[in-house]
């Protein structure tokens, strides 16, 4: 295992040149929203971009070890979940909620335990999806500028080398959790979010105290932003309001 560890950081240099040498061809590359063959760049750009990320953070996937302490512990966590679901009785996560411990428990479906190499593949698929409702808020923006900041904020998450950045962090659930809520807001500049729309990021506004209190404040200015937005544009807008509420409610 070491030996892969090992292995993976050697090529981790060439994975980064080659992909900034490829962002920036693309960067340069003209580009018109209605060509198709623009369309399959910057689906291929997506593709190429999750596969880096995955390539990069693959080493930490074979080491056996807690790289911080909060990973152990939100592992504990997860294992005491299994049979005292009474969250906070069975736990304490400090300032992190027991929300950030159950994306831990899904090996539990298939009858296999959880360990640290589920911890790792968990924060990358989770930062793989925040990456992804990234790029989708940024639908209206030129080509060059979504290929630049998309490329800029894997070369973070995948070039990152510090224990204290690669490690299943408190704060991988609460951003993907508020980048799902801000995709909503998003929408909601151009046009009327639906019903389901509303009720995702109402539900993802609600769960975002319950894995981060720090994150409170920023789910708060999310929600009161989107609530103004409802009350704003929509036909019923207190029962739609009232809705919203609702739904930021219902995980408490």
């Amino acid at each position: 295992m070491i030996d892969l560890v090992r292995l993976g950081y050697e090529l981790r240099t060439p994975v980064l040149i080659g992909y900034m040498c490829t962002t920036v061809m693309l960067i340069f590359m003209p580009a018109d929203r209605a060509d198709n063959r623009s369309r399959l760049v910057l689906r291929g750009f997506v593709l190429l971009s999750l596969a880096v990320l995955v390539v990069l953070r693959a080493p930490i996937f074979f080491l056996n070890a807690p790289l911080n302490p909060d990973e152990a512990e939100f592992l504990a966590n997860a294992i005491k979940f299994r049979g005292d679901m009474n969250t906070w009785l069975s736990v304490d996560t400090g300032s992190a909620g027991p929300v950030d411990s159950f994306p831990l428990m899904w090996p539990f479906l298939f009858g296999a335990d959880t360990g640290f190499a589920v911890a790792r593949i968990t924060a990358t698929v989770l930062l793989g999806a925040t990456w992804l409702l990234f790029w989708t808020a940024l639908a209206r923006a030129p080509s060059s500028v979504r290929i630049c900041s998309g490329a800029a904020l894997i070369l973070f998450l995948g070039g990152e080398q510090s224990p204290d950045f690669i490690h299943y962090a408190s704060e991988i659930l609460p951003l993907f959790l508020l980048m799902c809520a801000m995709v909503v807001v998003l929408i909601a500049v151009e046009r009327r979010p639906s019903i389901a729309q509303i009720s995702i990021a109402g539900l993802c506004l609600g769960l975002v105290p319950f894995a981060k209190l720090q994150a409170s404040v920023v789910a708060v200015a999310v929600g009161v932003i989107l609530l103004w937005q409802v009350v704003r544009d929509a036909r019923n807008p207190y029962r739609l309001a009232l809705w919203l509420v609702s739904c930021a409610c219902l995980p408490a």
